[in-house]
Parts: structure tokens; C-alpha cells; sequence
């Protein structure tokens, strides 16, 4: 079963390589949900990327311009 780790921020969020170290050294398959603000530094994307290709966890990042496109599907929920 897959776990998932899922966190706002308005920096780049570094923590999640102790996370990601810690849930490959418990033998843990987990997805890594980084939800950003308007104050998230553009970095965090590639960050993303990095942490993902680095620990071999999926990492997927919701920049706010991505957040618009996901709930477009869904405007009541959006506004």
C-alpha cells in the first residue's frame, strides 16, 4: 500500500529528504504531495524533480498556476 505525504509551503521544502530517507529505510512506498503558494519560491519545482529522481519516490508539485488547471474540472470547488 502507498503512503502519502502531503504539505503546504511557502519555502522549498527541504524536510521531505529526511522523509524520504526515512521511508525508504523502513522499506515505505509513498507519494509526496507538495501543494505551493503564491510566495513559493520558483526553485521548489526543480527541487521537486530532484527529490524525485534522487529517492525514487513520486514527487508531485502543485504550483498555483497548477492547482488552477487541476480544479478547473471542478469550478464550485475551485472558487
Amino acid at each position: 500500500m502507498k503512503d502519502a505525504i502531503v504539505t503546504t509551503t511557502i519555502f522549498v521544502p527541504k524536510l521531505l529528504d529526511t522523509y524520504a530517507e526515512d521511508a525508504k529505510a523502513h522499506g515505505r512506498d509513498v507519494l509526496f504531495v507538495v501543494v505551493g503558494d503564491k510566495k513559493t519560491p520558483p526553485e521548489t519545482e526543480a527541487y521537486c524533480k530532484d527529490l524525485a529522481a534522487r529517492s525514487g519516490f513520486e514527487v508531485q508539485y502543485f504550483s498555483p498556476e497548477r492547482q488552477e488547471e487541476y480544479l478547473s474540472r471542478w469550478p464550485e470547488l475551485r472558487d
